[in-house]
Protein backbone atom coordinates (compact mmCIF):
# COMPACT_ATOMS: atom_id res chain seq x y z
CA UNK A 1 0.00 0.00 0.00
CA UNK A 2 2.95 2.81 0.63
CA UNK A 3 4.82 2.00 -2.78
CA UNK A 4 1.33 2.39 -4.07
CA UNK A 5 0.91 5.73 -2.37
CA UNK A 6 4.62 6.68 -3.54
CA UNK A 7 3.42 5.86 -7.34
CA UNK A 8 0.40 7.81 -7.30
CA UNK A 9 1.95 10.80 -5.45
CA UNK A 10 4.48 11.03 -8.87
CA UNK A 11 2.27 10.90 -10.75
CA UNK A 12 0.31 13.31 -9.40
CA UNK A 13 3.28 15.91 -9.66
CA UNK A 14 4.00 14.57 -12.83
CA UNK A 15 0.75 15.78 -14.17
CA UNK A 16 0.72 18.90 -12.17
CA UNK A 17 4.11 19.90 -14.05
CA UNK A 18 2.87 18.67 -17.53
CA UNK A 19 -0.45 20.70 -17.05
CA UNK A 20 1.93 23.60 -15.30
CA UNK A 21 3.54 23.77 -19.24
CA UNK A 22 0.98 23.84 -21.16
CA UNK A 23 -0.97 26.52 -19.42
CA UNK A 24 2.20 28.92 -19.33
CA UNK A 25 2.01 27.64 -23.22
CA UNK A 26 -1.15 29.11 -24.00
CA UNK A 27 -0.45 33.15 -24.64
CA UNK A 28 0.43 34.39 -28.17
CA UNK A 29 2.20 32.34 -30.14
CA UNK A 30 5.97 34.06 -30.54
CA UNK A 31 6.78 35.06 -34.10
CA UNK A 32 10.57 34.08 -35.06
CA UNK A 33 12.59 35.87 -38.24
CA UNK A 34 12.37 33.81 -41.02
CA UNK A 35 15.23 35.00 -44.02
CA UNK A 36 15.51 38.06 -42.48
CA UNK A 37 12.24 38.72 -42.08
CA UNK A 38 9.89 39.15 -38.39
CA UNK A 39 6.15 39.61 -39.45
CA UNK A 40 4.52 41.16 -36.33
CA UNK A 41 1.15 42.19 -37.98
CA UNK A 42 -1.27 41.08 -35.38
CA UNK A 43 1.41 41.25 -32.39
CA UNK A 44 -0.17 43.95 -29.90
CA UNK A 45 3.20 44.96 -27.57
CA UNK A 46 0.18 46.20 -24.82
CA UNK A 47 -1.59 43.03 -24.66
CA UNK A 48 1.26 40.43 -25.95
CA UNK A 49 4.23 42.01 -24.15
CA UNK A 50 8.23 42.04 -25.24
CA UNK A 51 8.97 40.35 -28.00
CA UNK A 52 12.61 38.83 -28.31
CA UNK A 53 13.58 39.22 -32.17
CA UNK A 54 14.93 35.44 -32.25
CA UNK A 55 15.15 33.58 -35.77
CA UNK A 56 16.96 34.03 -39.05
CA UNK A 57 18.68 37.46 -39.70
CA UNK A 58 20.44 38.43 -42.90
CA UNK A 59 24.26 38.18 -42.50
CA UNK A 60 26.92 39.95 -44.35
CA UNK A 61 30.23 38.74 -43.33
CA UNK A 62 33.41 41.42 -43.50
CA UNK A 63 31.14 44.14 -44.22
CA UNK A 64 30.04 46.99 -42.34
CA UNK A 65 26.87 48.30 -43.90
CA UNK A 66 24.24 50.75 -43.64
CA UNK A 67 20.60 51.26 -44.15
CA UNK A 68 21.43 53.30 -47.44
CA UNK A 69 23.96 50.76 -48.43
CA UNK A 70 20.92 48.58 -49.04
CA UNK A 71 18.67 51.31 -51.07
CA UNK A 72 21.81 52.55 -53.18
CA UNK A 73 22.91 49.13 -54.18
CA UNK A 74 19.61 47.27 -54.74
CA UNK A 75 20.55 46.34 -58.42
CA UNK A 76 23.76 44.99 -57.27
CA UNK A 77 23.39 41.10 -55.79
CA UNK A 78 24.30 40.98 -51.99
CA UNK A 79 26.23 37.44 -50.89
CA UNK A 80 23.14 37.26 -48.26
CA UNK A 81 23.61 34.51 -45.66
CA UNK A 82 21.26 33.80 -42.75
CA UNK A 83 22.39 33.26 -38.82
CA UNK A 84 20.74 32.61 -36.27
CA UNK A 85 19.89 35.35 -33.57
CA UNK A 86 20.96 34.53 -30.85
CA UNK A 87 24.13 32.72 -31.66
CA UNK A 88 27.58 33.23 -32.37
CA UNK A 89 29.34 33.59 -35.82
CA UNK A 90 32.00 31.71 -34.13
CA UNK A 91 32.30 28.18 -36.15
CA UNK A 92 29.31 29.06 -38.46
CA UNK A 93 29.99 27.55 -42.05
CA UNK A 94 29.67 30.53 -44.48
CA UNK A 95 30.97 30.12 -47.96
CA UNK A 96 32.14 26.59 -47.47
CA UNK A 97 34.13 28.26 -44.91
CA UNK A 98 34.47 28.05 -40.55
CA UNK A 99 34.15 31.34 -39.25
CA UNK A 100 36.56 32.61 -36.46
CA UNK A 101 35.99 34.00 -33.36
CA UNK A 102 37.62 37.87 -34.55
CA UNK A 103 36.17 39.98 -37.34
CA UNK A 104 33.39 41.48 -38.27
CA UNK A 105 29.81 41.49 -39.64
CA UNK A 106 26.37 43.57 -40.53
CA UNK A 107 23.00 41.66 -39.20
CA UNK A 108 19.97 42.98 -41.04
CA UNK A 109 16.54 42.45 -40.25
CA UNK A 110 13.12 43.46 -41.67
CA UNK A 111 10.09 43.75 -39.14
CA UNK A 112 6.58 44.28 -40.57
CA UNK A 113 4.21 45.43 -38.08
CA UNK A 114 0.06 46.60 -38.52
CA UNK A 115 1.17 50.53 -38.50
CA UNK A 116 4.02 53.01 -37.46
CA UNK A 117 4.69 52.77 -33.58
CA UNK A 118 6.23 54.93 -31.25
CA UNK A 119 7.28 53.95 -27.78
CA UNK A 120 9.10 51.08 -28.07
CA UNK A 121 12.39 49.92 -26.45
CA UNK A 122 15.65 47.40 -27.44
CA UNK A 123 17.12 45.40 -24.94
CA UNK A 124 20.37 44.16 -25.80
CA UNK A 125 21.89 42.32 -22.80
CA UNK A 126 25.33 41.45 -24.33
CA UNK A 127 26.92 40.89 -27.90
CA UNK A 128 30.72 40.29 -28.98
CA UNK A 129 32.18 42.37 -28.30
CA UNK A 130 31.01 45.93 -29.93
CA UNK A 131 27.75 46.95 -31.84
CA UNK A 132 25.84 49.80 -33.25
CA UNK A 133 22.17 49.60 -33.90
CA UNK A 134 20.13 51.56 -36.53
CA UNK A 135 16.27 51.55 -36.91
CA UNK A 136 15.36 52.60 -40.57
CA UNK A 137 17.94 54.53 -40.92
CA UNK A 138 18.46 55.90 -37.35
CA UNK A 139 20.97 55.44 -35.22
CA UNK A 140 19.23 54.17 -31.77
CA UNK A 141 22.46 52.21 -29.80
CA UNK A 142 25.76 51.53 -29.66
CA UNK A 143 28.02 49.62 -27.18
CA UNK A 144 32.00 49.60 -27.70
CA UNK A 145 33.36 51.31 -30.93
CA UNK A 146 32.78 49.16 -34.18
CA UNK A 147 35.85 48.52 -35.95
CA UNK A 148 37.53 46.68 -39.36
CA UNK A 149 40.63 46.25 -37.05
CA UNK A 150 41.92 45.76 -33.63
CA UNK A 151 42.94 48.83 -33.99
CA UNK A 152 39.62 49.92 -34.71
CA UNK A 153 37.78 48.11 -32.83
CA UNK A 154 36.56 49.02 -29.07
CA UNK A 155 35.31 46.07 -27.07
CA UNK A 156 32.13 46.54 -24.12
CA UNK A 157 30.05 44.59 -22.07
CA UNK A 158 27.46 46.71 -21.20
CA UNK A 159 23.88 45.26 -21.05
CA UNK A 160 21.63 48.18 -22.17
CA UNK A 161 17.95 49.41 -22.75
CA UNK A 162 17.43 51.62 -25.97
CA UNK A 163 14.87 54.11 -26.77
CA UNK A 164 13.36 53.58 -29.99
CA UNK A 165 11.40 57.18 -31.54
CA UNK A 166 9.50 55.37 -34.02
CA UNK A 167 9.86 52.22 -36.35
CA UNK A 168 8.00 52.49 -39.31
CA UNK A 169 5.30 49.58 -40.78
CA UNK A 170 8.18 48.17 -42.53
CA UNK A 171 10.77 48.97 -40.35
CA UNK A 172 14.51 48.24 -40.75
CA UNK A 173 16.61 47.02 -38.43
CA UNK A 174 21.06 47.10 -38.85
CA UNK A 175 23.25 45.54 -36.50
CA UNK A 176 26.98 45.90 -37.08
CA UNK A 177 29.45 43.75 -34.92
CA UNK A 178 33.08 43.22 -34.47
CA UNK A 179 34.93 41.07 -32.17
CA UNK A 180 38.95 41.12 -31.97
CA UNK A 181 38.58 40.69 -28.09
CA UNK A 182 37.30 37.45 -27.70
CA UNK A 183 37.15 34.02 -29.12
CA UNK A 184 33.36 34.01 -29.70
CA UNK A 185 31.73 36.84 -32.00
CA UNK A 186 28.29 38.13 -32.62
CA UNK A 187 24.84 38.52 -30.93
CA UNK A 188 25.05 35.23 -28.48
CA UNK A 189 21.93 36.61 -26.71
CA UNK A 190 18.78 37.40 -26.98
CA UNK A 191 17.67 41.12 -28.89
CA UNK A 192 14.12 42.11 -27.71
CA UNK A 193 11.90 44.95 -28.45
Amino acid sequence: PLAWARVLAWVGILAALALGCAVQDSGPQRPKAVRGVLDLRGWDFQKDGPLRLDGEWEFYWQQLLRSEDFRCDASQPRDVEYLAVPGSWTGQVVKGEHLPGHGYATYRLRLLLDRPMTGLAMKVETAGTAYAVSVDGNPVAANGRVGISPEAHHAEFRPQVFNIPSVGAESEWVFTLSNFSYRKGGPWNPVSV
